[in-house]
């Protein structure tokens, strides 16, 4: 799957995302709406997909009615240009890199 550039797994019932994998370099465009993720965790499977995604599609999870899953995508992959066909704004992306330096200083203590 090195080569795959766009992957659709749209309302497939998938709870996790555990089947993505490091070896998806030349992915760009990954479509995972309709499907059955409930827990925050399950984003963590994204930060193993290559560094050259720029679109996901994640809408219509129960996942995405209950936190600000924009957010916790974007944390895991910065250089997204689109969620959910909406452009990804620099705000966000500043918003994201911020959450990211709060956490690495609580993690790191006083």
């Amino acid at each position: 799957m090195e080569r795959l550039t766009t992957l659709h797994l749209r309302d497939n019932q998938l709870e996790t995302l555990d089947g993505l994998s490091p070896n998806m370099k030349c992915l760009q465009y990954q479509n995972v709406r309709g499907n059955a993720i409930l827990e925050e965790n399950a984003l963590k499977s994204l930060a193993l997909v290559s560094k050259t995604l720029r679109a996901l599609v994640f809408t219509d999870h129960p996942l995405v009615e209950s936190t600000d899953y924009r957010l916790s995508v974007l944390m895991l992959l910065t250089q997204l240009e689109r969620i959910d066909k909406d452009p990804v704004s620099p705000e966000e992306v500043a918003q994201a890199k911020e959450r990211i330096k709060e956490l690495k200083e609580e993690m790191s203590g006083p």
